[in-house]
């Protein structure tokens, strides 16, 4: 098995530098950098790459976008 998705949490699965993975279990990670505020961790995927295990987080914020100015001539 090269990679493994968690696909929903109903919880934030990250407490300091570990993961709580669904049927796994708490998981020590080396987390690069910290969760900015307001984001939701959505997805956890687990991969497998040469010899180490790595996870790859997909996170979900409410940003507002303006709008799209238009430009150039009409």
């Amino acid at each position: 098995m090269k990679s493994m998705l968690f696909p929903q949490f109903k919880t934030n699965p990250i407490t300091g530098w570990q993961i709580s993975l669904p049927k796994i279990g708490i998981i020590p990670i080396n987390l690069h950098r910290p969760i900015p505020e307001g984001f939701v961790v959505k997805q956890a995927r687990v991969l497998r790459k040469a010899d180490r295990w790595s996870v790859v987080l997909t996170l979900q914020s409410e940003v507002s976008r303006p709008e799209a100015q238009p430009h150039g001539e009409l």
